[in-house]
């Protein structure tokens, strides 16, 4: 009973190590790790080695079980399998947790800086491949290894003990561990997209004396940049959904898609276990959860980032103050970001309503709020749009 807990004991500290190579390999190939499907096998290859590491517990436990010299085992055979099968079962929690402790690391302690986003969204794979996978596999080795030594014992009825692991109580806690982690990764990302909105406000140092605009500031272009950047980085894990690799048919202009790049790996596909309606909005409600969960593909991840980050760029809005001119440039930025965003995912309603009540901020913030013309914000805008599209195919 003692050798069992030492092996169990032993294979935690060894997913630890699996979990630390892995994070050091994101860390040291950086952004090359995202050629080919060099993440997709990484972040595989880190689940693949934590479920080997258990199936072989169970090799190194079968010499016990099939030696003469271990026959007098065989009255307390099912008390074993009991301690067996509680220690998997704990050992499961204590990966779900471990799992978690990442997030108290980024959130509480010194240590934040040696994990990047990027090893977030691995290992969220990692617990989805465990948990569309792994687990199962396990579980079907130990009862392998149970029905191999049981063989020969006519006399004891194993299965009179009644305690069995209930494989989808633990699938469903590592898939809830795989959502908390998913969700801090969008965060993590949206501040990214935070921050490119609040330096494109702040670099404009006087919003009231500026000219009528001709074109939609740069700043967006860096911030779509950014999207497109992370589509491409999600997309290696995660599958996309229909809304971001058909072509949407109320496209303005006619623009083709983003050239996402596409994982054709199946077990990226797998993924995708159970799509959620993104919750709608009502205009203008200042409570709306821009906060909500995301599912596992990149159209819920990069929406939720998207949201967030609107939901502060509103903020920043209402520390400025605004000429007439200033008011239009951010309307013409807000319909320009507004086109873009249902050619990428399709109607969002909850989208709609973040640029819509940063609208109306800016329109509280203006000392002399007269709107633009409908007809100029919708030329600039999509010739803006158009444009884009057209350096998009180009790349």
């Amino acid at each position: 009973m003692d050798q069992i807990s030492y092996y169990f004991d032993n294979l935690q500290k060894t997913i630890q190590v699996h979990i630390y190579n892995m994070n050091s390999e994101l860390i040291s190939k950086d952004s090359s790790i995202l050629e080919g499907n060099m993440l997709l096998e990484l972040s595989d290859q880190t689940a693949k080695d934590i479920v080997d590491d258990i199936i072989n517990l169970f090799k190194n436990l079968k010499p016990f079980f099939m030696s003469k010299e271990s026959s007098f085992l065989t009255r307390h055979y099912g008390t074993i399998f009991t301690k067996i099968q509680l220690e998997l079962q704990n050992f499961f929690i204590f990966l779900n947790n471990h799992f978690l402790e990442y997030l108290d690391i980024v959130a509480k302690t010194t240590n934040k800086e040696n994990f990047g986003s990027r090893f977030f969204l691995a290992l969220t794979s990692v617990c989805l491949y465990i948990e569309s996978k792994g687990i199962n596999q396990v579980v079907q080795a130990m009862n392998e290894f149970m029905n191999t030594a049981k063989q020969g014992m006519h006399s004891h009825n194993i299965n009179d003990h009644g305690f069995s692991i209930i494989t989808s109580d633990l699938g469903k806690r590592i898939k809830e561990a795989a959502q908390k982690i998913l969700t801090v990764y969008t965060r993590m990302q949206s501040k990214t997209i935070e921050k490119m909105f609040r330096i494109g406000l702040d670099s404009t140092q006087n919003w009231l004396m500026l000219k009528e605009p001709r074109d939609v500031r740069q700043v967006n272009d860096l911030v779509l940049d950014e999207l497109v950047k992370l589509s491409g980085e999600i997309t290696k894990l995660l599958p996309a959904t229909q809304a971001l690799t058909t072509p949407n048919m109320q496209r303005v202009g006619g623009g083709g898609g983003h050239n996402r790049t596409q994982s054709g790996n199946n077990d990226a596909m797998r993924r995708n276990t159970s799509a959620t309606n993104l919750p709608s909005a009502t205009l203008f409600d200042k409570r709306m959860d821009v906060y909500s969960i995301v599912d596992f593909n990149a159209n819920s991840i990069l929406v939720g980032i998207i949201k967030i980050a609107l939901k502060s760029y509103t903020e920043c809005l209402r520390t400025k103050t605004f000429g007439t001119n200033g008011y239009h440039q951010i309307q013409v930025d807000l319909r320009f970001l507004r086109v873009y965003f249902t050619d990428m995912f399709g109607v969002q309603p909850t989208i709609d309503s973040l640029l819509q009540e940063a609208d109306n901020t800016i329109c509280d913030r203006c000392i002399d709020p007269i709107p633009l013309e409908e007809s100029i914000i919708k030329k600039l805008s999509e010739d803006k749009f158009r444009s884009r599209k057209e350096e998009e195919k180009k790349a």
